[in-house]
Parts: structure tokens; sequence; C-alpha cells
């Protein structure tokens, strides 16, 4: 039995790197729902602001970026485009498109969102959810797309089901991508309890939509010293 610890270690390992490779993708591979997502249940960060200390007010911009902090009163803010608040140059920001999906003020962000999208964004959104609508209604009619929103190389989805499982939603998006040759190519979603109706989830996603945009990057995890004996 005791020679068997080893191998059974390795098998382990082996399958936490799958794991992590599956958040990152190849540019050249096609975008299933379940290659580049994350699913983050994690708790909306405290609010603070950066202050403009020339006039005392707060200003979005004083830190040269946006973080998890202060996002929620930089949501709405137009001196902010709202692809700055999730995307760097290369990957979706995975703790800023978590912050954004889990906020109390998601539905005044997806209102700016279709409020500054151009004619594009607005034909993609419309064809996006016309489809995710359809294979739902057929598939599993309890669930219901309330929202879809989209910027020039992302879009946001707010929808309702009876239950947290995402997998569903998922399946509907890779659906629609197929149905309308739209591809996607991060996905990142968020479920909790609705606001309103009990025994209900309310479902969040973050996707992009353009290549260049074809990862999840995480902040490095800060290293907690051991207490000392």
């Amino acid at each position: 039995m005791h020679g068997k610890r080893p191998i059974l270690a390795g098998l382990l390992a082996i399958l936490a790197v799958g794991v992590a490779v599956a958040l990152y993708p190849r540019r050249s591979s096609p975008p299933p729902a379940s290659a580049a997502s994350a699913s983050m249940q994690g708790a909306q960060p405290p609010d603070s602001m950066p202050r403009d200390t020339t006039s005392g007010r707060s200003n979005p911009l004083a830190s040269g970026d946006v973080g998890p902090a202060s996002l929620s009163q930089v949501l709405t803010d137009a001196r902010v485009p709202p692809e700055r608040l999730f995307l760097d140059a290369a990957a979706v920001r995975g703790d800023m498109a978590n912050a954004i999906l889990h906020s109390d003020r998601f539905d005044a962000f997806m209102t700016r969102v279709e409020r500054e999208s151009d004619h594009e964004a607005l034909s993609r959104a419309q064809r996006y959810r016309a489809a995710m609508a359809d294979w739902l209604t057929r598939t599993a009619p309890q669930y219901a797309i309330e929202r879809l929103a989209c910027t020039r190389a992302a879009c946001l989805v707010e929808a309702r089901a009876p239950a947290p499982d995402t997998e569903l939603l998922h399946q509907a998006l890779e659906a629609a991508a197929t149905a309308t040759q739209q591809r996607y190519f991060a996905l990142v979603s968020v479920a909790r309890p609705h606001a309103t109706l009990p025994g209900t989830a309310t479902h969040r996603l973050l996707f992009t939509t353009d290549p260049k945009w074809n990862a999840i990057a995480m902040p490095p995890q800060t290293a907690v010293a051991p207490p000392r004996p």
C-alpha cells in the first residue's frame, strides 16, 4: 500500500496542472465554454476611493489605475472607459471581472455599456441575446436572459435561473456563438441569490469577443509568513 502513495500524489499533481491550464487556452484553439472560463464566487471587495490631492475630490484616475477596492464608485463614471476596468494588454483581469459581476452597481454599469455601445456592439448584443434565448427556450425554459450588453471587445450577461449551476448558461453561450458565428474567447461567470425572488439565482457572465483577450489573468497571491514558534 505504501508504494502506491507516490503514484497517487503524481496523478493529483497532473490533475491540478490540467485545471490551471484550462484557464489559458491557445490562441489557435476554438473557444468552448470550458476552455477559457472561470467560476468565481468571491465576496465583493470593500469600497474605497483614491483622492485627488490637488482638489480633494474623488478622482478615479488619480492612482493611474482602477483596482477592485475603488471599482464600485467608477462603474458609472464616464472618465473611465468600461473595458479599461476589466481588460489589460492581453488578458481579462480576473479579479476585476469578478468584482464587476458581484457589484451592487452591476445593473447601472450594464445601462452605461448599453448607452455607450456603438452600432457593431449593439448588433452583436442583439444577435447573442436572441440566439441564447432561443436555445434556452428549447432546452431550459426555466432560464431567462434578462440583460445582455456589449462593448467593442466583450459582452456582459445577466440571467435568471432556478439553480446556481452555470453549466446550462455556458452551453447556451456556446450554442449562440455557433449559431451567430460570433466567437468568444474568455469567460468569467458568477451566481448569487436573486435580490427579490427567493429560491432563484442571478447569473452574471462576462466574456470577450476579440481574440486578443483569450485568457484570464489573476493577480499573484501575497505570501503569508508562518507564525513563529
